[in-house]
C-alpha cells in the first residue's frame, strides 16, 4: 500500500517537517551566526583599545572574557532584529517570502561584516612583524571577502547591461570621479609624507644624496656624474639615462624634495594603465576603479615611494604601460615605452625579457621575440662598452659594487697564507 501525504501518519509528517527545517536552517544558519557575532567582535576591541593584544596573545582576564561574551550576545540580538526588520519590509512586496529565504538573501550581502574582526586583527601593533604568516592569512581573507562583495554589487544589470560592455554614462562618470579622487589623494598624501620624512632627517645620503648630486650634475651638462660615487660617475654602479628626462624638472627647483615629488607623481601615474587595462578586460569601470584603489593602498608601493629616490622605481608605471599597449595592439607606442624601460636602468633589460614572454603568450610572437633579443643585446652592449665593469658582479676596482663595499672583509691572498698552519 502506497503512502500519500494524506494517509501518512502524523509522526512521519512531523519528522519530515523537522528534517526540512533543519536542512533549510543548515543552508544559511552557520553563515548567519558568523555574521551575527562579527559586529560584537569588531566593536569590543575598538572600545577597549588595550585589549587588541588578545588577537595574538590569549591573555584576557576573566572579566574581559565575560565582556566579550556579552558583546557577542548583544551583537546576535541586534543582527537578528535587523534581519527580521529586513524580512518584514520585503514581505510588503513579496507576501509569500519565508523567514529562512529572507535570511539567506540577506546573508548574500551581509557576509562582508566578516571582514570586521579580520581588520581588527590587522590593526594589532606590529602583527606583520611578529606573525607574518597570520598577517598574510588575514590580508588574503579580507581581500577575498571584498572581491566577492564588489563582484556581486557591481555585477548587477544596472551597472553592466548585456547590450553595453561598459557601465552607463552616469555610473561611468561616478567611477571615473572616484578614480580621480583616489589618484589625487595618493599624490597629496604620499608627497606630504615623503617631504615630512625628508625634513625629519629620515632620508639618507645613500641613496637620496647620491641621486640629488647625480641629477644636479646631469642638469648642468655633466652626464650621470656624481661626486659621491667611486670614479665620479654613476656608470660605475648603474646606467640610467632616463634621469635626463628628470633633469629639466629638477632645474625648476634644484632640491632633493623635487626628486621625492617627481617619484611620487610618477608612481601614482601607474594607476592610469592599470585602470585602462582593467576596464578593457573586465568591461566595467567600477571594477577598474576598485583595482586602482587597491594599487594605491598597496603597502609595497608605499615602501618604494618612501624609500628615498631610486631610478629603478620609475619602471613601475612603464611596465604597466608596456603590458597595456601590448594587450591593445598599440605597438608603436609600446616600442617607445620599451625604450624608456631600457633607459631606466641596465638591469631592466631582464624585466623586458619577461614582458617579451608575455607578448608571445598572447599571440604577438614576433614582437615578443624582438623584445627579448633587443633587450639582451642592449644589456650586453651597456655592460661591455658603457659601464665601468662588464662582469656580472662588477668586481673590478673601478666599479661601485657589493664587493667594493665589503672588500675589507674579504681575506687577501697573503692574509690567507699567513693564517695557515705549518701543515698547509
Amino acid at each position: 500500500m502506497t503512502t500519500t501525504p494524506e494517509t501518512e501518519p502524523p509522526k512521519g509528517r512531523l519528522l519530515r517537517a523537522i528534517d526540512a527545517t533543519v536542512a533549510q536552517l543548515w543552508s544559511w544558519g552557520p553563515l548567519y551566526l558568523l555574521i551575527a557575532i562579527s559586529p560584537g567582535l569588531t566593536l569590543w576591541p575598538l572600545l577597549r583599545a588595550p585589549a587588541l593584544r588578545y588577537v595574538v596573545k590569549n591573555d584576557l582576564s576573566i572579566g574581559q572574557r565575560y565582556e566579550v561574551l556579552a558583546a557577542i550576545a548583544v551583537s546576535i540580538v541586534a543582527t537578528t532584529a535587523a534581519y527580521v526588520a529586513i524580512w518584514r519590509r520585503r514581505r510588503r512586496t513579496e507576501p509569500e517570502l519565508g523567514l529562512g529565504a529572507s535570511f539567506a538573501a540577506t546573508n548574500r550581502w551581509a557576509f562582508v561584516a566578516l571582514a570586521g574582526p579580520l581588520l581588527i586583527g590587522l590593526s594589532a601593533v606590529r602583527i606583520e612583524v611578529k606573525h607574518p604568516v597570520f598577517t598574510s592569512f588575514l590580508m588574503a581573507a579580507v581581500t577575498a571577502l571584498a572581491m566577492v562583495f564588489f563582484y556581486r554589487a557591481l555585477g548587477l544589470k544596472r551597472f553592466a547591461p548585456p547590450e553595453d560592455p561598459f557601465v552607463p554614462a552616469r555610473d561611468g562618470r561616478l567611477a571615473r570621479g572616484a578614480f580621480a579622487a583616489g589618484l589625487l589623494g595618493y599624490c597629496a598624501l604620499l608627497c606630504w609624507f615623503s617631504l615630512l620624512d625628508h625634513r625629519n632627517l629620515a632620508t639618507t645620503v645613500y641613496d637620496l644624496g647620491i641621486y640629488d648630486n647625480l641629477v644636479w650634475q646631469t642638469a648642468h651638462g655633466h652626464f650621470l656624474d656624481c661626486s659621491l660615487i667611486r670614479g665620479g660617475n654613476h656608470m660605475s654602479a648603474h646606467f640610467d639615462p632616463i634621469l635626463l628626462l628628470i633633469a629639466p624638472l629638477y632645474l625648476l627647483y634644484p632640491h632633493a624634495e623635487t626628486l621625492l615629488v617627481v617619484q611620487t607623481l610618477w608612481l601614482a601615474s601607474g594607476a592610469l594603465p592599470l585602470w585602462l587595462l582593467a576596464r578593457r578586460r573586465l568591461k566595467n569601470e567600477w571594477m577598474a576603479t576598485i583595482l586602482t584603489i587597491v594599487y594605491f593602498l598597496y603597502p609595497a608601493l608605499h615602501g618604494v615611494n618612501m624609500f628615498d629616490f631610486h631610478s629603478v622605481a620609475l619602471m613601475v608605471p612603464l611596465a604597466m604601460w608596456a603590458v597595456y599597449l601590448l594587450d591593445c595592439g598599440h605597438l608603436r607606442r609600446y616600442w617607445l615605452v620599451f625604450a624608456l624601460l631600457l633607459a631606466t636602468r641596465e638591469d631592466m633589460s631582464l624585466l623586458n625579457c619577461f614582458i617579451g614572454a608575455y607578448a608571445i603568450l598572447i599571440g604577438r610572437t614576433r614582437t615578443g621575440l624582438v623584445t627579448i633579443a633587443v633587450s639582451l643585446m642592449y644589456l650586453a652592449y651597456v655592460k661591455a662598452f658603457v659601464m665601468a665593469d662588464s662582469s656580472l658582479l662588477m668586481s673590478a676596482d673601478k666599479a661601485y659594487s657589493y664587493i667594493y663595499f665589503y672588500e675589507e672583509m674579504i681575506p687577501h691572498e697573503k692574509e690567507a697564507r699567513a693564517g695557515c698552519s705549518p701543515r698547509c
